[in-house]
């Protein structure tokens, strides 16, 4: 196979087919480059048609002259591949590259050993875990694999008269935004700011990225932004009002969004991030791991990130630099929850 790094758009279109998560789609890339980020693009040909393809971003480090490349939710990469980024890694002065690719960690036995150079990272973006749901199933079938509560809660919102909407207006997509960043704030969670999110809807919105909003009469209770692509919908951004608890508005909206991915065609419904099989009752994240244990997905562990190494003291320095920087940031965020009485 013939690896190339693209230079233009020309294989945009066999790019998006050969890739398997939003992540990596091409617009993702643009998304990224609007930012001001470096974004690679990697292609293998077989003749003229393109089998195998891979994105990832470039990030500087300061004062030594490298960079880092991440290569989010890719394919499990070939020796092949692997061989033609170290080459090229060296050539462009790239500390290393970490992957942290889209499958099951029951599906990357041996994956260190297709060459040397490969060390497990250090860090990761996502969570590992996972819910998986088979949307192949018909919908009473999902509804009967729903825990009793959350069966129930669905059935309260329709019948207090909840309905959920697409986003189809500038206005909607600020509803989604608005109660996203109120969530974040609530929750104390550090997620994405408003201008991420425009930017997502401006390249993917309508075609890639999907926004559903519950509603009680014309007041906003919850929303989701969804991404599809490959046959599989994806849950990664969502946000919910104070008001309405009661009358479970976001349980109506996963389901509605279930029966959206159906009617979409999509195979898998990809939950996002969850805490494990076994996890603490104090982790500021059951509350969601809860919320999506109810609808009868799979908890599925995604193989961790590793690191494709070309430099390996700077790769050492940067691990050094990135802890240390974590280490800061924890510090701040308990100094910032501690009110001195």
């Amino acid at each position: 196979m013939e690896y190339k790094i693209l230079k233009n758009d020309e294989y945009k279109t066999s790019f998006n087919i050969v890739v398997h998560h939003p992540m990596q789609l091409w617009e993702w890339g643009e998304l990224r480059k609007s930012e001001g980020t470096t974004v690679v693009r990697v292609v293998g040909f077989e003749g003229k048609e393109i089998k195998e393809a891979l994105q990832f971003t470039l990030h500087p480090l300061p004062i030594v002259g490298y960079s880092v490349g991440y290569a989010p939710r890719g394919s499990k990469p070939s020796k092949e591949l692997l061989d033609f980024l170290f080459d090229w890694g060296k050539q462009h002065k790239i500390s290393h590259i970490t992957f942290e690719p889209n499958i099951q960690k029951k599906n990357a036995e041996g994956l260190l050993q297709i060459r040397s150079n490969l060390v497990w990272s250090g860090h990761t973006m996502f969570t590992p875990w996972q819910f998986l749901l088979d949307l192949t199933k018909d919908e009473e079938m999902l509804l009967k694999n729903m825990k009793s509560k959350t069966r129930y809660n669905v059935h309260l919102a329709e019948r207090k008269g909840v309905k959920i909407r697409e986003a189809k207006t500038k206005q909607d997509v600020e509803i989604f935004i608005q109660m996203y960043l109120d969530t974040c704030t609530r929750q104390s969670y550090h997620g994405r700011d408003a201008t991420f999110l425009r930017t997502v809807w401006k390249y993917l919105g309508g075609k890639y990225a999907f926004i559903l909003i519950a509603y009680k009469g014309n007041e906003a209770l919850a929303s989701y932004m969804l991404f599809l692509h490959n046959g599989v919908l994806y849950y990664p951004y969502g946000g919910s009002s104070k008001k309405g608890r009661k009358i479970m508005p976001a349980n109506l909206l996963m389901w509605r969004t279930i029966q959206f991915g159906k009617q979409h065609d999509a195979r898998m419904f990809d939950m996002w991030g969850a805490l494990g099989s076994e996890y603490n009752l104090n982790d500021p994240w059951i509350g969601f791991t809860r919320f999506k244990e109810g609808y009868g997905g799979t908890r599925v562990e995604f193989v961790h990130s590793f690191d494709l190494v070309m430099n390996p003291r700077i790769r050492l320095l940067y691990e050094f630099l990135y802890q240390s920087r974590k280490c800061v940031w924890s510090m701040q965020r308990k100094l910032k929850k501690y009110k001195p009485q």
